[in-house]
């Protein structure tokens, strides 16, 4: 990606964002994608990423929260299940 490098750096430059990087910003990009659901090959697409490892290790953490959060809403609506039936044989 480096021929990319020089004109991005000179954009970032431009629109007074000296503090961020190419780098940076491709890695908000994976993540924001991964976040919204979209597949590794998306992410690759869109980013530029020949490995899937790659674009796995940029995608970990937002995959690990969506497991996460599915995972919790699993046992919410098995607690909800268990309340309903406990009712059921009072």
């Amino acid at each position: 990606m480096e021929p990319l490098r020089n004109p991005n750096r000179s954009a970032l430059d431009d629109a007074g964002l000296k503090h961020l990087h190419f780098h940076g910003l491709r890695h908000a990009q994976a993540t924001d994608i991964a976040e919204a659901g979209g597949s590794e090959a998306e992410i690759a697409a869109v980013t530029g990423h020949q490995s899937p490892s790659m674009v796995k290790r940029y995608t970990k953490r937002a995959r690990q929260e969506q497991l996460a959060a599915q995972a919790i809403a699993r046992l919410e609506t098995g607690q909800k299940r268990r309340l309903k039936n406990k009712g059921r044989t009072r």
